[in-house]
């Protein structure tokens, strides 16, 4: 829940910052989650996703 707050107050980024944000949420934080919470781990990233598609359709 912690998370999810921190992932949706966080400030925008620009194009750059979107594309190491994307590269930290793939190689550290989902296998992370994944290991640890198993199922569940997909409703903890979700709000880190759908944050990085709002980025993402704002630069486009």
């Amino acid at each position: 829940m912690l998370y999810a707050r921190h992932v949706e107050q966080a400030a925008p980024v620009a194009p750059e910052a979107c594309a190491e944000e994307l590269a930290v949420l793939r190689e550290e934080i989902a296998p992370l989650a994944h290991t640890r919470l198993r199922a569940q781990a997909r409703d903890y990233l979700a709000p880190a996703w759908r944050r990085l598609e709002r980025l993402e359709s704002a630069w486009v």
